[in-house]
């Protein structure tokens, strides 16, 4: 009897011992116990509510990032590794090239200078590209674009318009464009930068005596000093001044009256309206 008794327990530990093993089916010892499992989710009786709380919270990657998607430089800022020939970069980028010239990569600008380290920047919008090269020696720049095909390298940026001082292109080594080197745009302000007329403190005709067109509030002699007699009242006025070897020229548009008044200066003197 006793005997029988030994065995039956004996063998219900062994059941017992293997509903725990599977119930545990090799799961780490970390958390082989409810207590362990329990302290796992800090025991938090609404881990579920917990969890989707959380969750909620997570960025929405479908959505618009403010940081930039695409890398475009490696992590740390700096420009990234290319290829050995200008033809086959055509992904969107910064690149740092060790040699920009033909004797390190192919299809290189012809006047690149031989060994120079370069920067180059690849540019890309709906299946078109273009390159930037910037020699880091000569401080020269090149472009060329990509629309089925590579378009010849052009030179935008000569060495020759490079200031010796701080490399910036364009300026001397007091860090101001030479006027040779100046485009042939409008050097002198005419108008204000929005190209309407100049209207900063006009209170006399004889002290408006730069080139320019200047506008006027009133143009009458009850604003403005040395103005026609006969000008409207009140009357809006745009005033064109032209100047040639110390002589001046004004001309005063009456923009209520429709009266044109005009007057010289000869270097000493005003005419009359």
């Amino acid at each position: 009897m006793f005997g029988n008794t030994c065995y039956q327990i004996a063998g219900t530990q062994v059941l017992v011992n293997k509903a725990i093993n599977e119930l545990r089916d090799g799961v780490v010892s970390g958390l082989d116990t409810l207590d362990k499992l329990a302290d796992s989710i800090n025991n938090d009786t609404n881990f579920n509510a917990t969890m989707l709380a959380a969750l909620s919270l997570k960025v929405d990657t479908s959505s618009t990032l403010l940081w930039q998607h695409y890398k475009l430089t490696e992590s740390t800022g700096d420009a990234m590794s290319g290829t050995s020939d200008y033809d086959t970069m055509n992904n969107p980028g910064i690149y740092g090239l060790n040699n920009g010239s033909t004797g390190g990569m192919s299809n290189a600008p012809s006047g690149f200078s031989s060994s120079a380290k370069a920067i180059l920047k690849v540019d890309k919008y709906s299946g078109e590209l273009s390159q930037t090269l910037i020699n880091l020696t000569t401080k020269q720049v090149y472009i060329r674009t990509y629309s089925g095909s590579w378009q010849p390298w052009v030179l935008v940026i000569d060495s020759s318009l490079v200031g010796a001082n701080d490399g910036v292109a364009g300026l001397n080594s007091s860090g101001i464009v030479p006027d040779a080197q100046l485009p042939a745009w409008q050097r002198f302000k005419l108008s204000d930068d929005s190209g309407n007329a100049q209207t900063s403190g006009l209170t006399s005709y004889d002290t408006i005596i730069s080139a320019g067109f200047y506008g006027l509030t009133d143009g009458s002699s009850s604003t403005m000093s040395s103005a026609p007699g006969a000008f409207s009242s009140s009357s809006n006025a745009i005033l064109m001044v032209y100047t040639f070897s110390g002589k001046l020229f004004q001309q005063v548009v009456d923009c209520s009256g429709g009266a044109v008044y005009t007057r010289a200066y000869n270097g000493s003197t005003w005419s009359s309206w």
